[in-house]
């Protein structure tokens, strides 16, 4: 099993630094009646969604008041890379399911309360400490725990 660390941008791999979902795949056998896990993948987005809040002049996306329509009635927009083993299996296949488990983080209000969390590459402020606030170790919990869709 492979377990998942809260981390600051500097200490993130390439693809956890804006994910939000571990992406399981699964492969079916409706003959014997079974699901077999065949691998996971982080979550990508084609934008930051912080980001763009912020670059609107919005205080959040998580805000009680008129601004959290800009959040709850939004579509989420990300996508599930498909891992390069299972690529040409899953192309020919309709026997595959994506289990999308959310990593489950409390809410910042992306103000000088909380702080902005955007890397380097975005050009907008970076204020939030994610060690100060999450700590060095904080282990994400088990994917049994995490609410989970599927």
């Amino acid at each position: 099993n492979v377990q998942y660390r809260l981390s600051s941008h500097e200490d993130a791999d390439p693809d956890g630094i804006e994910t939000r979902f571990l992406c399981r795949f699964k492969s079916l056998d409706y003959t014997q009646q079974t699901m077999t896990y065949e691998g996971e993948t982080l979550s990508a987005y084609p934008f930051n969604y912080e980001f763009v809040n912020w670059r609107k002049g919005k205080n959040s996306m998580f805000e009680q008041g008129k601004e959290a329509t800009y959040f709850w009635l939004s579509q989420l927009m990300f996508n599930c890379p498909i891992p390069a083993h299972l690529q040409s299996t899953i192309s020919s296949s309709n026997k595959f399911l994506l289990d999308i488990v959310p990593i489950r983080t409390p809410p910042r209000r992306n103000n000088d309360l909380d702080g902005y969390f955007f890397h380097k590459g975005h050009g907008g402020p970076t204020t939030f400490d994610a060690d100060k606030t999450w700590g060095r170790e904080h282990i994400l919990p088990k994917v049994k725990d995490s609410g989970r869709w599927e």
